[in-house]
């Protein structure tokens, strides 16, 4: 699973100097942000209600960024009021995705799919890859063509098959030496999705590390640093783990994930599957609210 559709993105360093975050990192925290959805509905359900009493809009967001981009601050007071209120969670980039998500839900309210909602937004993503990485200049021969009365096929077939397997190895190379000195990494993948949820119920549910575990029937480390790890990568600081909700048992715990999973949702390129993303948080009753 990859928000880029390319090998390498640039590094927390190269993208702060970008002004902008990695994508890997936007993909985990619209991930989280799903995670928290499914756990806390009764948020889900207030930002519906949000979304609800906002005017129709009369256009597709991505055709004037500058104007969405308006409403969306405007929305965002309200919505991190809500999102402080339930889950304790107040990060600008949490609130950002949770004013989008409102939009989202008002559009898809007055019946409109929300694949049409992102129609506009490839070209916005493309031009900010070109940014990232222009184009270079094609160094590498083009291969005489076949003279057939000079060369069999036989010949020919051998000649380009060695061509071909000689510019990939060649560009290959060149690829990502140039992208490791530019400072780029490598896009990560993200296969298991289990952490999203242990980290949405830890911080916004008020679980316990030992009781994640034991519901899990993982390792105590392990659950610790995934949850770490990834609170780390989205940049949202962990509450005291020490102070926890004593009421939220194993049980519980393991009853709440067994009824939620976002392994669902096989992505190779978010971008083309952000409606997946977002419609898979709204379950039938929740739906109801935005008919």
């Amino acid at each position: 699973m990859r928000l880029s559709r390319g090998e390498y993105e640039p590094s927390d360093e190269t993208a702060a100097r970008m002004g902008c975050v990695r994508p890997s990192v936007l993909l985990s925290r619209l991930l989280f942000f799903l995670a928290v959805m499914l756990l806390r509905p009764e948020l889900a359900e207030d930002l519906f209600r949000l979304a609800r009493r906002l005017p129709k809009v009369v256009s597709r967001p991505f055709e004037d960024l500058d104007r969405f981009v308006g409403i969306l601050e405007q929305l965002r007071p309200m919505v991190a009021k809500h999102c402080a209120q339930h889950i304790g969670i107040n990060e600008g980039w949490f609130t950002g995705i949770a004013c989008v998500f409102v939009f989202v839900s008002r559009w898809h309210s007055e019946g409109r799919s929300i694949v049409e909602f992102f129609l506009d937004v490839e070209p916005l993503l493309n031009a900010a890859a070109e940014t990232w990485w222009p184009p270079g200049d094609n160094t590498i021969r083009t291969p005489e063509p076949w003279n057939p009365t000079l060369e069999t096929l036989a010949e020919f077939s051998e000649r380009m098959r060695d061509f071909v397997a000689a510019y990939i190895k060649t560009t290959i190379g060149h690829g990502e030496s140039e992208a490791t000195a530019s400072g780029y990494v490598k896009v990560p993948d993200r296969r298991d999705l289990e952490p999203f949820f242990w980290l949405a119920g830890f911080q916004t549910r008020g679980w316990s590390m030992e009781r994640i575990w034991r519901a899990v029937h993982k390792d105590s480390s392990t659950v610790r640093k995934q949850i770490q790890k990834l609170a780390g990568e989205i940049m949202l600081p962990l509450r005291d783990p020490e102070e926890y909700d004593s009421s939220q048992t194993q049980e519980i715990i393991r009853e709440a994930l067994d009824a939620v999973t976002l392994n669902k949702i096989v992505v190779t390129d978010v971008r083309v599957q952000i409606p997946e993303l977002l419609t898979s948080i709204l379950p039938p009753g929740i739906l109801q609210l935005i008919q």
